[in-house]
This record gives C-alpha cells, structure tokens and sequence, in this order.
C-alpha cells in the first residue's frame, strides 16, 4: 500500500448525458487525466460517477484532496444540505461517502470555472493533456488548440 502524502490535489471532474455522454476529471497538479464514454446515464449519475472515480483514483495517496464539480445538486447531495430521494442517486452518494476520507472536500464551482466540462463537451480530452490546463483557464478564457 502506498503512503498517502500530505500535498493538498485538486481534481476538477463533470458528467454528461448529451452528446457526449460519459464522465471526466483532469488533475492539473499532476497532469492526469480520464474520460470515460458511459451512454445510457443520466447527467447526474454520470457526475456522481465523475466525482466517485477521482475519489477512489487521487484518495488512496493523498490525504488532502478537493474535487471540484459544477453540480449544486450533487454536491448539495453528498455535503447533505439536500436530500436524495431517487434510489439510483441514494446508491451513487453513498458510493461517493464511501471513497471520500477525512480532508477530502467535494465543492461547488460556477460552470465556467470548470475546464473539466468545457473540455468534455468539446471533446478534447484527446487534443490536449491536463498538464497544458492553465489552473485558472476559464471556459470563456479556454483555447483548446
């Protein structure tokens, strides 16, 4: 098992249900990144499962870690200022519970603060590594090439 270390990550993840449909984060500190194509899920499972799997990715070795997600609803959901009446999403928050340890922070950004869902409705996850994201890149700010 690897040491978990004390350097602050901060992962920035989106979900999609349209075009695009599948989830994303990207890690600007260590240039890693995932897209997972995922049809048939609704724009809210896709961001749980968005936010689950940077979790279980970037948790194990850091002891502080802040996931940035653009849904209010989902992370009103997990912080449990909201509460979770689907079943489907009940099941999703506990998954997200389970994975998020002490100093693991899930937060709300504006939409146009989260390069994650710019590039995922772009496509181009394939185009440009998350080591070239400036960390204060704006969607209106964003050239993708």
């Amino acid at each position: 098992m690897r040491q978990a270390r004390a350097v602050s990550i901060e992962v920035y993840v989106d979900g999609s249900g349209g075009d695009n449909p599948g989830y994303a984060w990207a890690c600007i500190q260590t240039g890693e990144e995932s897209f997972v194509s995922l049809p048939a899920h609704t724009n809210n499972e896709a961001e749980y499962l968005a936010i689950i799997s940077a979790l279980r990715h970037f948790g194990a070795d850091h002891d502080e870690l802040i996931v940035y997600s653009d849904s209010r609803l989902i992370v009103s959901q997990v912080s449990g200022a909201y509460k979770t009446k689907d079943e489907r999403m009940r099941q999703l928050k506990r998954e997200a519970l389970r994975a998020k340890k002490p100093g693991h922070e899930i937060r709300w950004i504006p939409r146009e603060r989260n390069v994650v869902g710019h590039r995922l409705e772009t496509h181009a996850f394939e185009r440009r590594p998350a080591s070239r994201i400036d960390a204060h890149e704006t969607t209106k700010q964003t050239t993708l090439f």
